[in-house]
């Protein structure tokens, strides 16, 4: 599934997963394939049949990784209007990480697709600080740690 993954980003060509970003985009459906695979294998025994297991967990897997991005994503945006978001949103990006690796993946890769846009952005139409670097690279702990 890895390599699938990899090589449909390749395929169509999605900027923000390609080029530069490769790497990062790599090593994070890595880490999440290493991370997935012992939590799948340890909640298994818990049903009778184990296609069903593998189902029910895929989709509650898709459910909290993709609930979780949203709303630490939702809160990011609106902490600036309603400053009483803010300790909400710090304890969800606080928790989230230890206890959902499908929120690490999503967060990861918005993350890397943010950082290529403003990456673009900032040498396309020349809004680069003097004196710092232009380009932040995708492995940085503030893109994908």
């Amino acid at each position: 599934p890895l390599f699938l993954c990899f090589l449909i980003f390749i395929i169509f060509k999605v900027d923000a997963y390609s080029g530069d970003n490769m790497p990062a985009v790599f090593l994070l459906l890595l880490i999440y394939g290493l991370s997935m695979t012992p939590c799948m294998y340890c909640l298994e025994p818990l049903f009778k049949v184990s296609s069903t297991a593998y189902v029910t967990l895929i989709c509650i897997n898709i459910f909290t990784g993709t609930v979780s991005t949203l709303a630490t994503s939702v809160l990011d945006i609106y902490q600036n209007e309603s400053p009483e978001l803010k300790p909400i949103n710090a304890l969800c990006k606080a928790l989230f990480p230890w206890l959902l690796p499908n929120y690490n993946l999503g967060r990861g890769m918005m993350e890397v697709a943010t950082n290529h846009y403003m990456n673009y952005v900032a040498q396309e139409y020349g809004l680069c600080i003097p004196g710092r670097p232009c380009y932040v690279d995708p492995l940085s702990y503030k893109v994908v740690g």
